[in-house]
């Protein structure tokens, strides 16, 4: 054999490598390994109507085989768009017309089985909900028409890190998978979950004022704990609410978690809404 030969044996060789181990920890490449055309990930079916309620109730995210969101077309691109399961704050988008911040819609969509049953019991409900996203740009695009380019800008953001004194809270070991939640507002429960999904959650909070929270700890671990604190104006909130003798939100992550807010200026990834439509309901 010819050291050309050798040379081209060699590649092929490379090439049939790489590309097993991208069918084994992409699925997506399957696409391509198997001469189909790539194509975004989207339901199997969805109900895009109008919400004529004067009260609406915000939902969205995954329910079993299901995706349900009840949210104006502005919500929903700003989850859409948003990076690891975090919603795009408010000065993160712009353009479009004002309807899409006015109009309240309710989606049920389906979600394919295989993803359900094989990939969804192995992830948390963050990662469960990424997995939903590309699915709800899909259809932005296709029923609402929705086309939309990049920009980069400086913005204030918040960057949860450990204080001086370190960290209060201690790394587990997790066999199962980890879940969030809270029963009341002022209340953050967490279960073998990731400092990016406590910067998610933060990152929702009112008291953050829709800034992005980036996760700056260099806690590569999950973790168990229990945050409360007494929420903003919650005269305002309908629903329970931790007790008003707790400390503020800055000052309980830096006495139960060992954790702090600094706010800065850091580049962030802006949508800017070059053309959208009313969808046809069905």
């Amino acid at each position: 054999m010819s050291h050309a030969t050798r040379g081209i044996v060699a590649e092929a060789v490379l090439f049939v490598f790489i590309l097993a181990i991208a069918l084994l920890t992409n699925p997506s490449a399957r696409n391509f390994a198997w001469g189909q055309a790539a194509s975004a990930p989207s339901f199997e079916v969805a109900s895009i109507r109008l919400n004529k309620s004067s009260m609406p109730i915000r939902q969205l995210g995954p329910d079993g085989d299901r995706f349900n969101a009840t949210d104006t077309v502005l919500g929903l691109i700003e989850w859409a768009y948003g990076h690891e399961a975090r919603r795009l704050n408010a000065d993160q988008v712009s353009g479009g017309p004002q309807w899409i911040r006015s109009d309240w819609y309710d989606i049920h969509a389906k979600i394919d089985d295989s993803l359900v049953k094989n990939i969804f019991p192995h992830l948390t409900f963050r990662e469960r909900f990424a997995q939903t996203m590309p699915m709800l740009r899909s259809l932005l695009a296709e029923r609402f028409g929705l086309k939309v380019r990049h920009e980069l800008k400086q913005l204030p953001v918040y960057a949860l890190v450990v204080s001086k004194n370190g960290a209060k809270i201690k790394e587990q070991k997790c066999d199962a998978v980890g879940g969030f939640g809270g029963r009341a507002r002022g209340q953050l429960a967490f279960t073998c979950e990731d400092m990016k999904s406590l910067a998610f959650m933060l990152a929702l909070q009112r008291e953050l004022g829709q800034r992005v929270v980036l996760d700056q700890t260099g806690l590569q671990g999950r973790y168990t704990f229990k945050l409360e604190w007494s929420p903003e104006d919650p005269a305002a909130s309908s629903g329970e609410f931790a007790p008003s003798n707790l400390p503020s939100l800055f000052t309980a992550l830096q006495e139960q978690l060992g954790l702090k807010l600094e706010p800065k200026k850091a580049p962030v990834d802006t949508l800017v809404i070059e053309s959208i439509q009313r969808p046809s309901e069905n």
